[in-house]
């Protein structure tokens, strides 16, 4: 027990050191010294070899993502209003995707209830969509079609 918690200890004052390091060469990067080589060298000799003994403490695998939180609270605390738009754009983009998911099984569910035969067709074809104004023009079309064989033309279409 007692071997573990000083593994986690370690664990956590080497993710505070890579932090760090981070964070110090933004800091830099925002307001460049004259002898900034050295001082980004010495920088990241010292991460890297806080990284090294993360990974062979912590394995490759909670080491890389450890790396990663820090590289991101970095930037987070040192460029805050870069990380938000950032945020934000990641943001809009699983939305936008959720939005496409959303509209590709919507067109699935109506050709589900309306010509039954077409649902491997569509599956297919709308899953080749990304574009949330062609699946709402799809929508519309599949719902308003009078027949199989317009269904399916209008799957087959450049659109689809």
């Amino acid at each position: 027990m007692e071997d573990t918690l000083s593994r986690e200890t370690k664990i956590l004052e080497l993710q505070q050191g890579i932090y760090q390091a981070f964070y110090e060469y933004y800091e830099y990067q925002k307001n460049i010294p004259e002898d900034f080589q050295s001082v980004f060298a010495s920088i990241f000799e010292r991460k890297n070899r806080l990284s090294e003994e993360l990974t062979a403490l912590a394995g490759a695998d909670l080491a890389h993502k450890i790396h990663d939180k820090c590289l991101i609270g970095a930037v987070k605390a040192t460029f805050p209003d870069i990380y938000a738009r950032e945020q934000n754009i990641a943001t809009n983009r699983a939305r936008l995707r959720g939005e496409i998911k959303a509209s590709q099984k919507v067109v699935v569910t109506i050709i589900e209830g309306r010509f039954p035969e077409l649902v491997e067709l569509a599956q297919r074809k709308v899953t080749n969509i990304n574009k949330i104004d062609a699946l709402a023009l799809m929508i519309r079309m599949v719902s308003t079609v009078p027949d199989e064989t317009t269904a399916r033309f209008i799957l087959n279409t450049k659109v689809a």
